[in-house]
C-alpha cells in the first residue's frame, strides 16, 4: 500500500476513534480511561496503585489524579500499606459496581449506532475526493496543534498540575522541543502585543553550576531537572515593536495603514513609562506566558515547578544580561517527574469574590 493511502486511512482511523470516544463517554458517563481503570478493578480485586499505573500505561500522577475523581464519587477506595504508608491499595466500591453494570448495558444499547459510526468513518476512505477536501480542512486545524503533544486533556491538564521538585537525572530535553514549547506558551497575551518576555535555558552542567548559589533552598529542582528555564522582562521591548507589526502586516493579520497608527502611537507611550510602570507591565505578561508554559509542558509529557525564591538583583548578570534592562520575573524547572507533587488547598471562590 502507497505511503499516501496508509496515511489516508490512520487519519480516517484517528477521525473514527474522536467520534466513538465522545459517544461512549456520552453513553456512559466516563472517561475511557477511568473506565478502563475501574474494569481493572473489577476483575483484579484489590491492587496497589503501581498495578494499575502498569495496566493503563499512564504517569502516576494522572493515576492519582483519576482515583482521586472516582474516589470523591464514592467509587473507589484507597488505602495506604500500614506497613511502609507508602505503597497506595485500591478498590471498587458496591456502587461502583453497580454503575459498571449499567454501563455495560447503555453500552450494548448503543453499539448500533456506534456500528455506523464507523461505517460513516471507512467510507470517508473510500470516497478520496471527500477524504481530500475533510483532509485540508482539518490539516490546517491541526498545524496549529503540535505533534508532540501527548496529553490533549485539558482538564487534567490545568487541574492536575502540581509543584514537582524531583525529576528523572539525565534526562534530556531537545532543543527543537524546547523551543516548540515556548513558541506554544508565548501564545500567551501581552499588552499591545509587544511580548515582552526573554527566555534563558539553563541546561549544562556550567549554567546549573551558576545558577545553584542563586536559587537559595531549591536546589534539588536545579539538580535533577531537565533544565531550569530563566524568565525575564525586557524593558525596552518596544524596540522591536516594529518588527512585531511588520510581522502582522506581511501575514495578512493587520492592515498597513492600521500598523503605521498603531505603531505611531504605541511606541512613544512605552517610552514614556517610568521604570516603574515598565516594570509592572513585563512582569505581568512574563507572568502570563509562564503560566502557559507550565501547562504547555505537561501537554508535552513534562512537569514543572515555578520558583521565586533566588537573588534577583543577581540573576542577569550571571548569565551576562544587561541588570537594568532584564528584569527577572520567575525561573521554571522542568523535567520528567520521579515523585507526584504534593496535593494542595484553595480557598473557595465565595471567599475571595466581591460582586458589586
Amino acid at each position: 500500500m502507497k505511503l499516501e493511502k496508509v496515511s489516508q486511512l490512520l487519519y480516517q482511523l484517528k477521525i473514527v476513534n474522536q467520534e466513538m470516544t465522545a459517544k461512549f463517554e456520552k453513553s456512559t458517563g466516563y472517561s475511557i480511561t477511568r473506565y478502563q481503570l475501574m474494569m481493572i478493578l473489577k476483575c483484579k480485586g484489590r491492587c496497589s496503585q503501581s498495578q494499575l499505573q502498569n495496566e493503563l500505561k499512564i504517569d502516576s500522577a494522572a493515576v492519582t489524579r483519576h482515583l482521586k475523581l472516582l474516589e470523591e464519587k464514592n467509587l473507589v477506595k484507597r488505602e495506604r500499606n500500614k506497613e511502609n504508608n507508602r505503597e497506595v491499595f485500591v478498590e471498587i466500591t458496591d456502587k461502583a459496581k453497580n454503575d459498571l453494570a449499567l454501563c455495560a448495558k447503555k453500552h450494548d444499547d448503543s453499539l448500533d449506532e456506534s456500528q455506523q459510526i464507523l461505517n460513516i468513518g471507512l467510507s470517508r476512505f473510500r470516497r478520496r475526493t471527500t477524504f481530500r477536501t475533510t483532509h485540508k480542512i482539518n490539516t490546517m486545524k491541526e498545524e496549529k496543534m503540535n505533534k508532540n503533544f501527548i496529553n490533549d486533556d485539558f482538564s487534567d491538564i490545568t487541574f492536575g498540575r502540581k509543584s514537582v521538585r524531583l525529576y528523572v537525572e539525565n534526562y534530556k530535553i531537545s532543543h527543537e522541543e524546547m523551543l516548540e514549547m515556548i513558541q506554544e506558551a508565548t501564545a500567551a497575551p501581552s499588552s499591545v502585543n509587544m511580548q515582552p518576555w526573554r527566555f534563558i535555558i539553563a541546561e549544562t552542567e556550567e549554567s546549573k553550576a551558576k545558577l545553584k548559589p542563586l536559587i537559595r533552598f531549591n536546589t534539588r529542582q536545579n539538580d535533577t531537572s531537565s533544565a531550569m528555564i530563566l524568565i525575564f522582562g525586557d524593558m525596552l521591548n518596544y524596540e522591536l515593536g516594529e518588527e512585531i507589526y511588520d510581522q502582522a502586516v506581511a501575514e495578512g493579520k493587520m492592515p498597513q495603514e492600521a500598523r503605521d497608527q498603531q505603531i505611531g502611537a504605541i511606541i512613544p507611550y512605552y517610552k514614556s513609562f517610568s521604570k516603574q510602570e515598565m516594570n509592572d507591565v513585563v512582569k505581568i505578561d512574563s507572568s502570563l506566558a509562564a503560566m502557559q508554559l507550565m501547562l504547555v509542558a505537561r501537554a508535552h509529557g513534562y512537569e514543572t515547578n515555578p520558583i521565586g525564591g533566588f537573588e534577583k538583583d543577581q540573576l542577569a548578570e550571571a548569565f551576562d544580561l544587561d541588570k537594568e534592562r532584564f528584569v527577572p520575573v520567575m525561573i521554571l524547572s522542568i523535567g520528567k517527574a520521579v515523585e507526584e507533587g504534593y496535593e494542595s488547598v484553595r480557598m473557595n471562590a465565595d471567599k475571595i469574590t466581591t460582586f458589586k
